[in-house]
Formats: structure tokens, C-alpha cells, sequence
């Protein structure tokens, strides 16, 4: 792994991807935050994180931290963007709290 993927950095990266117009069109471990497009997301993934599938601990991270369980998904497309837009709000919420 040529970076470590902490809970610190995908916080940091949700935050810029919040920002972005297309939101859920994102993904927070993608280079730039490129679109969410599952076989080139999964391949720069891999290069960066070593993620090769899915179920990664990275794409783990990202739904644990929303309190999604389910895999093989991103958060929109599980959820639809208002919820995992929602959770995101809410999860980032508890993150400061905690920080404090």
C-alpha cells in the first residue's frame, strides 16, 4: 500500500467530496474523488489501497462509518442519496463530537 486509509484521511477526503456538485457521483478513496465507476474505481483503488473487490477494508470503512452493514455497494446506491447523504451528515456529526 503505497498510503494508509485511515479513518483521519476518509474523513478529510468526505469532506471534499461533500463539496463537490455531483456528490454521490464521488468516491472518497478515488484519486481526485473521480466518479464512482465500479471496475476503474476498483482498479485505482488497487493501486492506491490495494482494494480488489467490494469488500475491501477501505469500502468497509467508508459504509461502517454510516452505520451501513450491507455490502457490495457504495452508500448511494445502497441507500439513494438522500439517506447516505443524510448518515454521512449525521456520522461526520459524531466524528467531531468525538474529537473534541
Amino acid at each position: 500500500m503505497s498510503k494508509e486509509y485511515t479513518l483521519d484521511f476518509h474523513v478529510k477526503r468526505l469532506e471534499k467530496m461533500l463539496n463537490r456538485e455531483n456528490t454521490c457521483d464521488c468516491c472518497p478513496a478515488r484519486q481526485n474523488l473521480n466518479p464512482n465507476r465500479v471496475p476503474l474505481q476498483m482498479a485505482v483503488l488497487n493501486s492506491l489501497w490495494g482494494v480488489n473487490h467490494i469488500d475491501h477494508e477501505v469500502c468497509n470503512m467508508c459504509r461502517n462509518f454510516i452505520d451501513l452493514d450491507a455490502t457490495g455497494g457504495c452508500p448511494c446506491i445502497i441507500l439513494g442519496k438522500e439517506e447516505a447523504l443524510k448518515r454521512t451528515d449525521e456520522a461526520l456529526a459524531r466524528y467531531y463530537r468525538r474529537s473534541k
